[in-house]
């Protein structure tokens, strides 16, 4: 950052309508593309939610009052523990410190307040670190002693203000994606206890197993719902299931009309 520009950090309040506006935008701005606060109204909610008198919430403001970035925190276990959420800088103004003084200074307020630990959580949406794309519940406590991180991933930037790696979500993040439906085909939805079931020399029926399944089953138009439950009865070779037995057909109209749910 050029010596001749500075910014300060200050609250944000419920009653900066503009500074909390900027706020909004630098969070949808940096997220939605990873898809979280994909619109403008979440991330404006995100931002009053900050101003909860509960919370922290503190902005970097240029010289001209431009908000370069913005940090909050949620209060927990009795104001013991505090979560760092959210933090988000301007791109023009990364690496330059900015990230760095919100996050000491928020350190400072809080360390006022009697907090003993503040904790960060950093989602890997774009497969940026050695967590991403891996079984976790078989790798775990292993994986996250040793995790490394590449891209943009923020986990060096936290790892230089001395945060350290204490556990590991699985599963708590997923990107949505959609897709087309033709006109009469049929979806399904099914818990595990569908198919993790043994059949012949104790061996498991597993995903494929039920895929052949549906497609061993005749066509008639009819519900599979409850074909699908005899039959996989049959494989068993018992009417009781050691786990949930759940499954959901959704048939899309052919011709207009309202959907058919067995």
């Amino acid at each position: 950052m050029p010596e001749s520009v500075r910014f300060t950090i200050d609250d944000l309040t419920a009653g900066d309508t503009a500074r909390m506006e900027q706020a909004a935008k630098l969070l949808h701005a940096a997220f939605s593309p990873l898809g979280a606060w994909t619109t403008m109204a979440e991330a404006r909610q995100e931002v009053i939610d900050s101003t909860n008198a509960e919370r922290v919430s503190r902005v970097a403001l240029h010289t001209d009052g431009a908000v370069l970035g913005w940090i909050g925190a949620i209060r927990e276990y009795d104001g013991l523990v505090w979560q760092l959420h959210p933090l988000v800088v301007d791109e023009a103004w990364r690496r330059q410190g900015v990230g760095r003084a919100l996050v000491e200074d928020l350190e400072s307020i809080l360390t006022v307040r009697g907090a003993l630990t503040l904790w960060a959580g950093s989602d890997d949406l774009a497969g940026e670190t050695s967590l991403g794309g891996i079984n976790l519940y078989d790798a775990l406590p292993g994986a996250f002693s040793t995790v490394r991180s590449w891209g943009r991933h923020p986990l060096p930037f936290y790892r230089r203000l001395g945060f350290q790696v204490i556990g590991v979500m699985p599963d708590a993040s997923y990107r949505t994606h959609e897709r087309r439906v033709a006109p009469g085909s049929r979806l399904y939805l099914f818990s595990d206890g569908v198919f993790e079931i043994h059949q012949a020399e104790n061996r498991m029926l597993m995903v494929d197993g039920l895929i052949n399944v549906l497609r061993q089953l005749p066509s008639d138009g009819g519900s599979r719902a409850r074909q699908v439950l005899r039959r996989i009865q049959e494989i068993q070779g018992s009417t009781q299931f050691a786990d949930d037995f759940s499954f959901l057909e959704l048939e899309v109209p052919a011709t207009g009309g309202q959907e058919k749910v067995d």
